[in-house]
């Protein structure tokens, strides 16, 4: 089946089939095979980039052909590597199995010929595809050998492709990394041998699974929630988009003031029911692995972090530093050719449970992410749904295995619950070693290349929302992450990029109705619920009903601090500007405060029993705070002085059945 089949192209993928023979030009640009074998180095038009000279110098086809078929190790240029060996530059030797003699007329020609005008980056992109015609026999030996190459230490630096990439380069074929990129990376690592077996597997990979447009690397975000990001040219603008969509679906949250339980039932169902992988949102997620090569030695200004065009920055998938070492990385191999044999979720938590992990390691962290890519990818490649799809699986217990100690294991969450540890505790210091929040030496090189600060900044919030969206009630983490499952990330939500209001309340209202279920849904039976745990209250026993209506509605750090009772006014503090944007904004806030509120009055009048009266009455207090604003006011104030006045006795004539 054709990648994406069920679900339509990724994002970022062309959406003009390449032509079949690759050395035809299309619309003016670079043929197919250029694309491939060539750009990567020489730029995208052949002008050359640092460390390699531009092809419009005259050059004759002689020349070429002697340099295609021979390659190149320079003698006079040398390159230092992420991990600071330096290396000679070189250029591969292409034999005519990988590069005709016809691709290399076809490129020839488009470098001898003057550029046509205006003309910057090859379109669509479109790469060459030598598998197109494989055998089933010659894609399993490209595979068997591309196999054993993936898992061996490199010539250059001892590290191997495994060690930070997942069993085998489904990610590398599934998203369009041409050979010129694979040759030039790996040759930091190891030999042409390796990279060109590494390369043929790539090719057999997507002839395996008919992926024939893979998406640009430098622009495609994986597993963008509906498949691309709101339009809006700052994180504002984005927001400001998140809500008029959320509007334009015709959310009863962006309705009229809610004001009956009734009311309250509906909204809360319709939150629920919403699919947040298809959910367009205005927050980009990281790309997968950048490369500081793609700066051409400038680090371009970023006034929006998250839609920057610097290729310098480690807010990736891929680990600065290998997680594997040629000692460790044997112990998984088992696991992955079970995994690779059949890639079913139960093998891959099998890989997830024996690799190497650390809740406080960003970078163990982003190399389990990638297993998870693994399997993502391959699905998406063989035209399934992605986990959020599959029938039967709760939010709350899918796509995330269970560990040793049944903790449910949501990686992709933690990249960001660690990046926002690590900016907080160590921030751009950059302290090397091994502790909680220090880094290892090898990705020091890649953080002082710009400001480490913006760097580590642009991943947190892209990694939480991406590891809710596949876990909207975010308990699947870590134990000590439970409560930052909204504490956290709301308040990195805030902050981040020049904030993200909607969004913020949007987390909110979406977490809470995914913890607590609907109408008589019980909570999920986490480990991390029964009995509940907080980082800084410790543990204490908590019941579906208690939940409801003590602990809830969860509103940390939308509305208050990390110990509940200290109110900081983030509600109010980052309240638009845009007339258009605060209106949006305000609609949706109260309603998701009225929302909690007239679910609170239908359980209290149906069970006057609660388990934290300061809590609860700080929660109200907090709702009381932005439905008295002057224009929230304006539109419901004498409903709503009624609902907080309701709520109050309610809970004044509770019986307090757990803490003060």
């Amino acid at each position: 089946m054709p990648a994406g089949a069920a679900n339509g192209p990724p994002a970022g993928a062309s959406q003009t089939s390449c032509p079949t023979d690759s050395t035809i030009v299309v619309d003016g640009s670079a043929p197919a095979a250029f694309v491939t074998e060539c750009s990567s180095c020489h730029g995208p038009t052949a002008n050359g980039r640092q460390y390699y000279p531009s092809l419009r110098t005259g050059y004759s086809f002689a020349q070429v052909q002697a340099t295609v078929r021979g390659g190149i190790v320079s003698t006079k240029t040398t390159i230092t590597t992420a991990q600071g060996k330096t290396i000679p530059a070189r250029m591969p030797a292409f034999s005519a199995s990988r590069v005709s003699d016809a691709e290399l007329m076809a490129i020839y020609n488009y470098v001898s010929q003057p550029l046509p005008v205006g003309a910057t980056a090859p379109a669509p992109y479109c790469l060459s595809r030598p598998e197109a015609g494989w055998t089933t026999a010659q894609i399993q030996a490209a595979k068997d050998a591309g196999l054993k190459a993936w898992r061996t230490p490199g010539a250059v630096d001892g590290n191997a492709c495994v060690f930070c990439h997942g069993p085998d380069p489904i990610d590398l074929a599934f998203i369009g990394y041409t050979d010129s990129q694979i040759y030039r990376r790996s040759f930091s690592h190891t030999d042409q041998a390796t990279a060109d077996a590494v390369i043929d597997m790539v090719h057999a990979l997507r002839a395996q699974y008919r992926i024939t447009a893979p998406p640009n690397p430098l622009t495609y975000r994986p597993f963008q929630p509906g498949g691309d990001v709101l339009p809006g040219n700052s994180s504002l603008a984005r927001d400001q988009a998140f809500g008029q969509e959320l509007k334009d679906m015709g959310l009863t949250l962006m309705g009229p003031p809610i004001n009956s339980v009734a009311d309250a039932q509906k909204a809360w169902k319709e939150l629920t029911g919403i699919n947040l992988r298809q959910l367009k949102v205005g927050i980009p997620l990281n790309k997968y692995t950048e490369d500081i090569f793609n700066n051409d030695g400038v680090v371009p200004p970023c006034p929006d972090l998250h839609q920057c065009d610097d290729h310098g920055t480690i807010a990736d998938w891929i680990t600065d530093a290998p997680v594997l070492t040629t000692a460790t990385a044997p112990a998984l191999f088992a696991a992955q050719d079970t995994y690779l044999a059949s890639p079913t979720l139960e093998n891959l938590a099998t890989i997830l449970r024996v690799a190497p992990r650390d809740n406080a390691s960003w970078f163990k962290n982003k190399f389990l992410s990638v297993q998870i890519a693994n399997y993502l990818f391959r699905q998406q490649a063989m035209g399934m749904p992605l986990l959020d799809s599959l029938p039967n699986l709760a939010p709350y217990s899918a796509p995330f295995p269970v560990d040793s100690q049944g903790v449910l294991l949501n990686a992709i969450w933690m990249v960001g619950a660690n990046e926002r540890d690590f900016v907080h505790n160590d921030g751009p210091t950059l302290t090397v070693g091994n502790g909680k929040f220090n880094v290892p030496p090898d990705t020091i090189a890649g953080l002082a290349v710009n400001n480490a600060s913006d760097q580590l900044h642009r991943i947190i919030v892209p990694w939480f929302w991406l590891g809710f969206s596949f876990d909207p009630s975010t308990l699947n983490v870590q134990a000590d992450y439970v409560a930052e499952g909204d504490e956290y990330f709301t308040q990195e939500t805030f902050l981040d990029n020049g904030s993200y209001p909607i969004h913020a309340a949007f987390i909110v209202s979406k977490r809470s109705v995914s913890v607590m279920g609907y109408g008589n849904a019980p909570l999920p039976r986490s480990p991390n619920v029964f009995p509940f745990s907080h980082p800084d209250l410790g543990r204490f026993p908590v019941t579906p009903l208690v939940m409801r209506s003590g602990y809830f509605p969860e509103l940390t750090n939308f509305a208050e601090q990390k110990n509940f009772n200290v109110i900081n006014n983030y509600q109010t503090a980052y309240m638009p500007s845009d007339a258009g944007h605060k209106t949006l904004y305000q609609t949706y806030a109260a309603n998701m405060y009225r929302m909690f509120l007239w679910q609170l009055v239908s359980e209290l009048q149906t069970t006057p029993s609660i388990w934290n009266p300061t809590i609860l009455k700080g929660k109200i207090a907090k709702a009381q705070i932005f439905l008295t604003l002057p224009d929230v006011a304006a539109v419901n104030g004498p409903q709503d002085t009624a609902l907080l006045a309701q709520v109050s006795q309610l809970v004044s004539k509770a019986t307090i059945n757990g803490g003060n």
